[in-house]
């Protein structure tokens, strides 16, 4: 696939968005997806002063904070008081008012796994009550234990990753799911659990999407598959053979209640060199069909290649089919008499148009300069408001030395969106 010039578009600027606490406090959000001016984030409402001499974890009482007009004001949602140290938010595909908060609180010497708690929330956000037992995965002490929560079509999901420091390779991962709200708990068998060990995709209908990997990823004989779920993972269809390709995660455009892709809403993957870093290393691919998949083109500026497209964190799909990316300065390119840290000052939104096989820039830019940081570095999710169709980009980026989560949103344009 060959570049066709870049397209330029000027949009409206980028917002701040307030938070309800210090970026620094602040750790996860979840934008309302039929409501560009609603918004939670959870994170410290306080910090608790360190009993023990170098930890360097924050720990603190986590709050649920919740807007109706774009962080001008906050309330504080009616949640269980708890301490804890990290807080994900997840919300089902299929229900917006339905969410699930997964809050880490393991102790500050020998943790457990079963130090955690979920919350569960079916009004949006506005009340919160625990569930009513969780599952612990291993009660041996272990050197780290992390967890994940996934919530689809009524059914919530688990996950645990711990290891006990044993030897080298002592990982260890457990995945189990609850149908009435974490009152009982059901492992996932092995053959089930290896499509939900990956970073899974979920349609707006609950659909899941997944990678499926061999043993092997680069075993020829036995490709990987990208497999599809309509019944909350209870069984799986291969949709796409993916011959000649490791990816890591499909995306599919926003709203999208089909798996089924087309030349013009195609899925897309993403793949990348995870050594030493990402930039400028993300490949990515577009699946037309059941059949077909073919690798995007470089941005067509000075300095990009086949193996360096220029993109340095994947963000979105618009309901439209168009990829959502930062990348490079379309006026200069690659720099290569700079490193690539002093390059990226201010973030660069790059689109990719499935119907015209072209990438088009748009500004004004992002002005937060761009620490080095984890494949994490940027997050993205689209809204669209019911009533006058317009749909906004939010991302929150790790953006300084204290990993400070500061929250930005960008309304697309409707050439875009």
């Amino acid at each position: 696939m060959v570049s066709q010039p870049a397209a330029h578009l000027t949009t409206v600027d980028w917002e701040k968005i307030p938070l309800p606490a210090p970026a620094s406090q602040s750790k996860d959000f979840s934008a309302d997806p039929t409501d560009p001016e609603r918004l939670l984030v959870c994170g410290h409402s306080s910090l608790e002063k360190s009993t023990i001499q170098g930890e360097i974890t924050a720990r603190g009482l986590v709050a649920i904070w919740l807007t109706h007009d774009a962080g001008k004001t906050w309330t504080q949602s009616q949640s269980p008081a708890m301490s804890g140290t990290y807080c994900w938010i997840s919300r089902a595909p299929d229900n917006a008012q339905r969410l699930a908060v997964l809050i880490e609180r393991p102790s500050s010497l020998k943790p457990r796994c079963s130090e955690y708690t979920v919350l569960l929330s079916d009004d949006n956000g506005a009340s919160w009550h625990a569930t009513p037992t969780t599952f612990s995965a291993t009660e041996d002490a272990v050197q780290y234990c992390s967890h994940g929560a996934l919530t689809v079509r009524g059914r919530l999901f688990l996950s645990t990753n711990w290891s006990t420091g044993q030897k080298e390779s002592d990982s260890h991962t457990s995945l189990v799911r609850s149908d009435d709200g974490g009152r009982h708990w059901s492992e996932i068998g092995a053959d089930a659990a290896q499509f939900l060990h990956s970073r899974p995709t979920s349609l707006a209908d609950g659909t899941l999407l997944t990678i499926r990997w061999p043993l092997q990823q680069e075993d020829q004989e036995n490709p990987g598959a990208l497999s599809a779920s309509p019944d909350r993972g209870d069984s799986w269809r291969p949709l796409s053979v993916l011959q000649g390709i490791v990816s890591d995660q499909a995306l599919a455009p926003f709203g999208a209640t089909s798996a089924s892709a087309t030349v013009e809403r195609p899925l897309y993957l993403s793949a990348g060199s995870h050594i030493p870093s990402r930039k400028l290393y993300l490949i990515t691919a577009e699946i037309v069909d059941n059949g077909h998949w073919a690798y995007l083109p470089p941005v067509p500026v000075r300095g990009t290649s086949a193996d360096h497209i220029g993109l340095t964190s994947i963000l979105s799909v618009t309901e439209s089919g168009k990829l959502l990316a930062f990348g490079v300065n379309p006026q200069t390119g690659v720099q290569t008499d700079k490193p690539l840290e002093e390059q990226f000052d201010q973030q660069w939104l790059w689109s990719w148009d499935p119907h015209t096989q072209r990438w088009t820039s748009l500004t004004p830019l992002l002005p937060v300069a761009w620490q080095t940081c984890s494949e994490d570095c940027w997050r993205a999710s689209l809204t669209q408001s019911a009533t006058s169709q317009q749909t906004a980009l939010w991302v929150r980026g790790s953006i300084d030395g204290n990993n400070a989560n500061e929250l930005y949103r960008l309304s697309l344009p409707a050439e875009v969106a």
